[in-house]
């Protein structure tokens, strides 16, 4: 049976980060990947326009409906992007404090664009 890993992730429409990248390398080594988007960016291979945050209820609730369905192995953060998800991302943790987890979140896309408030910062350090 296949490891089920679950990444908390920003959603880049050409793939090239974010969940959709993390599903591709989960099926890579093997594992089957469940994402749960945090936040929606616009953009193209070139430039990030604009982002937005989803709600929190939104991931909470994504997350428990996957719970009910999967037996999650390990967990992969991603970009969160706002402080208003911390707390859905630490109850996501501390349902799972026994599984591996690997913390990358990400604050400014390779074209230079903050993907995070820079207020929210120092918050998102600490979760």
């Amino acid at each position: 049976m296949k490891k089920v890993l679950l990444t908390p992730a920003g959603f880049d429409p050409p793939s090239g980060a974010g969940l959709s990248l993390d599903l591709k390398v989960f099926s890579h080594f093997g594992c089957y990947g469940l994402a749960i988007p945090t936040s929606i960016t616009v953009q193209n291979s070139f430039n990030v326009y604009d982002y937005k945050m989803l709600p929190t209820s939104l991931i909470t609730g994504s997350y428990h409906c996957l719970k009910m369905d999967f037996k999650i192995s390990g967990i992969k953060i991603g970009m969160i992007g706002g402080k208003k998800a911390i707390p859905a991302i630490k109850a996501i943790l501390a349902d799972n404090q026994q599984l591996p987890v690997v913390a990358d979140p990400v604050f400014r896309s390779s074209s230079g664009r903050w993907l995070l408030d820079k207020d929210d910062l120092k918050a998102t350090l600490k979760f």
